[in-house]
């Protein structure tokens, strides 16, 4: 039998998946708590006890979904090994929450629709260049890019084709596909200085 706690906290999680579904697929504006009262199969009273109003709600499942994605680079940090492949790692896992894990894709629609505070929950695609721009350092560092490579504008690079392919992804799921992932990221490496004279 679930404890009270356990219980409160299976609501809630049932409404945060619920509410980024319909996020997700109508936008803020058009979705009501009603409807996500709806899909998550719980009373209105459950979903006030938790969240007080739709941008509340909103702001968690933000929160949520930085914060999912942010695990994935905080264990990135932590491996060891080159950070090339580190980077790529990351990449690869991070299409793959964006196409798997509907609260991570709803945060970023609402975050890029301007519907929360940016403040409380970052800048997905900042946070992201920094990471990328860290790691192209460190593999400079460790010689895993060439003397020469403009770390810089490999990071740009990088950062406008993965942004490029989440993007592309809101209208066309297949744009998430490993092997799409894979070749854009080879793609990326392809075109830069990296392979030497």
């Amino acid at each position: 039998m679930l404890t009270r706690q356990k219980r409160a906290e299976r609501t809630r999680e049932l409404i945060l998946r619920a509410a980024a579904e319909v996020f997700e697929r109508d936008g803020i504006s058009a979705a009501s708590l009603s409807w996500i009262t709806r899909v998550a199969d719980v009373s209105k009273g459950a979903l006030y006890f938790h969240f007080g109003s739709k941008d509340e709600l909103a702001g968690a499942v933000c929160l949520e979904g930085m914060g999912r994605m942010g695990s994935l680079v905080r264990e990135c940090y932590r491996r060891r090994g080159p950070a090339l492949e580190r980077l790529a790692t990351l990449c690869r896992e991070l299409m793959r929450v964006v196409r798997d894990d509907v609260v991570v894709r709803a945060a970023i629609r609402l975050i890029n629709d301007g519907r929360v505070n940016g403040a409380s929950v970052g800048d997905p695609h900042r946070d992201w260049s920094r990471v990328v721009h860290r790691l192209l350092s460190t593999a400079m560092w460790q010689g895993g890019l060439p003397r020469g490579v403009d770390v810089e504008v490999l990071a740009y690079l990088l950062v406008s084709a993965t942004v490029g392919v989440e993007m592309l992804s809101r209208t066309d799921p297949s744009w998430l596909d490993e092997s799409v992932v894979g070749r854009v990221w080879e793609t990326v490496f392809a075109s830069s200085p990296l392979q030497g004279d």
